[in-house]
């Protein structure tokens, strides 16, 4: 993961993302960011690895999964690891 899980746990605290969110995003931080991979990891339909990805996108007003991860990686460096 590029940022540490004390950071990541950190962000997703603020950014008030729930368990499941968090654990996408997590894997999206961990370079896995196809619904299809995450919805076979989590034994779960795309769609809903997408809707989730709204979810987390609408809570931290962003627009892509690239935004997610750069905001995550921009966050982390005014937190010590």
């Amino acid at each position: 993961m590029v940022i540490s899980e004390h950071q990541f746990y950190l962000l997703a605290e603020r950014y008030k993302l729930s368990p499941t969110q968090r654990k996408i995003v997590h894997y999206l931080l961990s370079g896995i960011h196809e619904a299809e991979d995450l919805a076979r990891i989590f034994s779960v339909a795309p769609s809903t690895v997408e809707n989730q990805f709204f979810r987390v996108f609408k809570k931290m007003h962003l627009a892509s999964k690239t935004d997610v991860l750069y905001r995550f990686v921009s966050d982390a460096k005014s937190i010590d690891p």
